[in-house]
């Protein structure tokens, strides 16, 4: 991770060096020196939620007041991108993607599947499969994307990637994306698992539509992000 301290006025600031402390012990000099320096532009803040204060738009009352229910929100979250309404009992309303990763990890593990994770992604895929029980299949993403190509077994696999992908930094590739559905057409038992959490465009990319028209993808998404 690089991060800058940006003068706002004037002085300098004096880094310490990365290998010299870790990341709570940057968190703790950053909040004392931005505390001691007020004229300084903080340039080292990692939440999210934090940095983008300011385009959170502002809520009308009367709807935060309102019940609201999961079908409610199912329904709001299909028009805004796109859907039909008509797939609401298909929408799946929980506490976030960990929480639904969870869940779905865990029909996996009663059903015998195997579940192919990107091995250089966010390592908490790992972990919540292996709580449940499972020891994923792994496939790379760095330098590039190489998935799966073995011949469909026994087994029903899901095979869970990023869109867009991550580490990367991109969306996928017209021929990836032809990867996956020729991967799903050999057996009717392969599914897809696509992490849209980073896709902040008014519309899924065209990637992930292409998938999930396919009738055997799930899409994971946040409202909070």
């Amino acid at each position: 991770m690089g991060v800058a301290m940006l003068p706002w006025k004037t002085g300098r600031v004096k880094l310490q060096s990365a290998n010299e402390m870790n990341f709570s012990a940057f968190q703790s000099w950053r909040e004392q020196y931005l505390n001691a320096h007020i004229d300084l532009l903080d340039g080292g803040e990692t939440n999210l939620y934090r940095t983008l204060t300011q385009l959170q738009p502002k809520l009308d009352q009367s709807t935060i007041d309102r019940k609201w229910h999961r079908c409610d929100l199912a329904r709001t979250w299909l028009t805004r991108y796109g859907f039909s309404e008509s797939y609401s009992r298909h929408a799946l309303v929980c506490r976030g993607v960990r929480h639904a990763l969870e869940l779905i990890f865990k029909e996996v593990a009663r059903s015998n599947a195997i579940l192919w994770l990107p091995g250089d992604v966010y390592p908490v895929y790992w972990e919540q499969a292996r709580a449940i029980g499972i020891e994923p299949q792994r496939f790379n993403t760095l330098p590039k994307p190489i998935l799966p190509d073995s011949g469909p077994g026994s087994r029903p696999e899901f095979l869970l990637l990023t869109n867009p992908w991550k580490p990367l930094g991109r969306y996928l590739a017209e021929k990836e994306c032809s990867a996956l559905l020729a991967w799903l057409k050999t057996s009717h038992n392969r599914y897809l698992l696509i992490d849209c959490v980073y896709d902040f465009s008014t519309q899924f990319h065209i990637t992930t539509q292409k998938l999930f028209e396919a009738g055997r993808a799930i899409l994971l998404h946040s409202v909070t992000k």
